[in-house]
């Protein structure tokens, strides 16, 4: 009978290792905040913390969130578009001892994006209905939350990854 120490497969070697061995050092797609949790650390007071990120083809999110005892916190959210391959912050929201709560950062998300899009507008002297402007970040906020093992997910977001990920 073989063993499972036996039997080995490089692929899932690098992806799930046996302890003791790294793991390759790539983003963590985590289905159920549909983000990919990168830049994870352990505080001096033993509590976890890590950046989420999801994106689209226009915005990217990236959320600072820390995990303290049982609770799960939000840090501060950064929004950024693109400006051909580099990205471009547009806006962020700090937060201080508070509970990590989807409908908030989907709002906060959607008023960063109404906010720079009306910001934008009056740069260049346009005008554009609030209501046009609100259906919009509100779509692009709902595209954010695409399942990346989805068929719909952009095959070449995948290589926007890195912009976010890699340490600058």
């Amino acid at each position: 009978m073989a063993t499972s120490s036996s039997i080995t497969n490089p692929v899932f070697d690098s992806i799930l290792p046996v302890y003791g061995n790294p793991r390759k050092n790539t983003p963590v797609w985590n289905e159920d905040d549909k983000m990919f949790i990168f830049d994870e650390y352990t505080s001096s007071a033993g509590h976890l913390h890590y950046r989420g990120l999801r994106f689209t083809n226009r915005i990217a999110v990236v959320e600072n969130i820390g995990l303290y005892h049982t609770w799960k916190y939000i840090d501060s959210i950064e929004v950024y578009t693109y400006n051909n391959n580099s990205k471009s912050l547009i806006g962020s929201v700090k937060y201080e001892k508070t509970f990590y709560n989807r409908d908030m950062i989907r709002r906060a998300v959607e008023s960063i994006i109404k906010q720079y899009v009306q910001g934008q507008l009056k740069v260049q002297n346009l005008q554009m209905n609030d209501d046009v402007i609100e259906r919009e970040a509100k779509k692009y906020v709902e595209e954010s939350y695409i399942s990346f093992l989805s068929d719909d997910f952009g095959r070449n977001m995948t290589n926007m990854l890195p912009m976010f990920t890699s340490q600058q």
